[in-house]
């Protein structure tokens, strides 16, 4: 018999996806391997080299207050910030609105690119960081809480330090609040990968 037809040795054909602005879809290139993201809303007609994921590419929101890192697929990190410039400022705590730094957008949104993954963090939270482990039942023991989203509003960081000593040798237990805000995303994510809990352990010294 005769050799088969292109079209017949490709595979099935394949139904037209919709796209929306809140879905998106991958597409991978079974001849080069090579991956794109289609985000352009209507309907999509895949070609006989396409093989689309499963699973569509979800709109991701930002807050104005928040940022969210991509890890990239060359090991860079791109950041993807709800705020001008990367920097929120509350304006109710600004003295003039209009003053550099103080941002009133509403946030932003984007499709999660091919190749690339959201950063996920994992901090200590806690009254007691040396005590981790804790539980619902024994909430002032510290405990690591996981995340993918940066919040840059001001933030509150109790503490518990139960064994200060002073210079006559007297024991005594301190607790406290410690605020604090993100400035520089870029530069707490190279600098630390747990920063409460480096507050923490700097106020201890």
């Amino acid at each position: 018999p005769a050799d088969p037809c292109a079209f017949e040795t490709i595979g099935p054909v394949q139904d037209a996806r919709i796209v929306t602005a809140e879905s998106a879809l991958l597409v991978r290139a079974i001849d080069t391997g090579v991956v794109r993201l289609v985000d352009t809303p209507g309907p999509f007609f895949p070609g006989p080299y396409d093989e689309i994921d499963a699973e569509p590419r979800e709109l991701i929101r930002v807050a104005e207050y928040e940022t969210v890192v991509l890890a990239m697929e060359d090991g860079s990190f791109q950041f993807r910030a709800g705020a001008e410039n990367g920097t929120y400022r509350n304006p109710l705590l600004a003295d003039d609105s209009s003053s550099p730094g103080v941002t009133t957008t509403s946030g932003t949104s984007f499709f999660l690119p091919p190749y690339a993954q959201l950063l996920t963090f994992e901090w200590t939270v806690g009254y007691d960081v040396e005590d981790q482990g804790g539980t619902t039942e024994s909430s002032r023991a510290g405990e690591l809480r996981t995340f993918n989203r940066l919040d840059q509003r001001m933030q509150q960081l109790f503490f518990q330090y139960d064994d200060v000593r002073t210079n006559d040798n007297i024991e005594f237990e301190v607790e406290g609040t410690i605020f604090w805000e993100i400035e520089d995303v870029p530069k707490l994510v190279t600098a630390t990968n747990d920063p409460t809990g480096d507050i923490w352990h700097r106020m201890r010294s």
